[in-house]
């Protein structure tokens, strides 16, 4: 089924798995930087992870390591480069959003153990991206296959849009909590009447 995207407003729920896209300040036209956030008990609880290369200099696959910074470390309302959050994974409870880091974390582990991209992303190189998709759709298979690569373009198309729209209103697309929340719907295909 495909995802249909919609957008939330500005509340970051608690106990809740994000996507968030990051406008990249050395590369402010093209790739978006990705990450996984995951909130707690609130917008200011928020544990960030991501896979982080020091060396963007030389890109080499052996310079890439996950990073996962506290809570408290990173808020959505205080990142002047967050453009866009994605609702992925409402937990509702303490339990249900910790289980649900342990699956993440772990997935994370094993794809940066291999550091190689999924069957899927042949043609791309390892990378931020590639990393967060490639967690997700191993730690929530809601988002493999095909809803992967839905999540992929339209999360990359809603972070263009807003990153836009600040460059546009505010001069600049690095400006605090100046960003957007969406979730994503799956939704059935039209059936075709003959």
């Amino acid at each position: 089924m495909p995802l249909e995207r919609v957008e939330l407003g500005s509340q970051v729920k608690p106990y809740t798995v994000y996507l968030a896209l990051h406008h990249r300040v050395q590369d402010p036209d093209g790739e978006f930087h990705w990450a996984i956030v995951i909130s707690l008990a609130n917008w200011s609880s928020c544990v960030f992870f991501h896979a982080n290369n020091p060396d963007t200099a030389n890109p080499a696959l052996d310079s890439w390591s996950i990073e996962e910074w506290p809570p408290g470390r990173w808020t959505p309302f205080h990142s002047m480069t967050l453009l866009c959050l994605f609702e992925l994974a409402p937990c509702n409870t303490q339990e249900l959003v910790a289980e649900k880091y342990a699956e993440i974390f772990s997935a994370g582990q094993d794809i940066m153990a291999r550091k190689s991209v999924s069957e899927r992303r042949q043609s791309q190189v390892f990378s931020c991206k590639t990393f967060v998709l490639d967690t997700l759709a191993q730690a929530m298979p809601t988002f493999s296959g095909q809803a992967s690569a839905d999540l992929e373009a339209s999360a990359a198309e809603a972070a263009t849009s807003t990153r836009d729209l600040a460059i546009a209103t505010r001069g600049s697309p690095m400006v605090p909590a100046w960003f957007k929340i969406f979730k994503f719907e799956m939704v059935e295909p039209a059936s075709s009447q003959d």
